[in-house]
Order: C-alpha cells, then structure tokens, then sequence
C-alpha cells in the first residue's frame, strides 16, 4: 500500500487528494456523466496489478461489462 499511495502522491497536484478528477472521475468532485451513453466496455486485469481489486468492480450502469483477468 505504500508503493501505491506514494504512486498518487507523485501524480496528483500538490494539496490534492484521491478525490481530484485525475484519481477518481466518479468521486464527490466529479463532473456528472450520468447522462452520457457510455459503449459496452472490456476491462483487462493483469495478474500483478496493484489495483486489481479496485478494476474487478465496475460500477453499476446500464452498460456490459467484460472482466478478462491474466494471470501469468
């Protein structure tokens, strides 16, 4: 967890925290894109992703979503 949380550390502006629109596009300062007509999505999952939790639960929308995990 320190590697990650010195990854958004480094990305995110200074003062920022995971809720800026770069960490988390669907967080409390997000835009509303409630609206839009999002296509059927296909994630891919590495096996050794750090986020690998995080991207196996997509959202519920009235969109299809594919998962493919790798595993090496």
């Amino acid at each position: 967890m320190a590697r990650t949380d010195w990854l958004w550390k480094v990305f995110l502006p200074e003062g920022s925290d995971r809720d800026h629109g770069a960490a988390n596009v669907s967080g409390p300062n997000a835009e509303d894109l409630s609206g839009l007509d999002y296509p059927d999505t296909l994630v891919f999952v590495g096996g050794f992703d750090a986020l690998n939790d995080w991207q196996k639960r997509p959202e519920p929308r009235d969109v299809q979503c594919y998962i493919l995990r790798l595993e090496i």
